[in-house]
């Protein structure tokens, strides 16, 4: 497409994050070894995030990931799957549903208007 197209940028997104479950069933399949759905979720969109963020390290990525991760305090929402960290969405942005409340609705989209208006001025250049 990029060939097609030289005259449109292009911007990756980073496949937004999904929160850790906190029930009491939750916590005790954790104690016991067992995987918790939204736990694995989170592991596979790490990895595919990881790849997005290493192949198109060049071209415009809006990494919603890392933003949804990243709580009011500057802290990330991380767990660990032995040694290696894991991102979550912050419980700060999440709603009953397990979507993003308002809070992290107009965070996020800030940040898209934000990025794509930085990305607009960098191709006027």
């Amino acid at each position: 497409l990029k060939k097609e197209r030289p005259d449109i940028t292009f911007v990756h997104l980073t496949i937004p994050l999904k929160p850790r479950p906190s029930s009491i069933k939750d916590h005790i399949r954790r104690l016991i070894g067992k995987p918790v759905w939204e736990d694995t979720l989170n592991q596979k969109r790490a990895v595919y995030n990881k790849l997005l963020l290493e192949t198109f390290k060049d071209e415009p990525i809006f990494d919603i990931a890392h933003i949804e991760s990243v709580n009011p305090d500057g802290s990330r929402e991380v767990f660990f799957n032995g040694d290696k960290p894991y991102y979550a969405l912050s419980t700060a942005y999440v709603s009953k549903g397990g979507h993003l409340n308002d809070t992290g609705q107009r965070l996020v989209a800030s940040k898209l208007v934000d990025f794509l208006a930085k990305v607009l001025s960098e191709k006027k250049q």
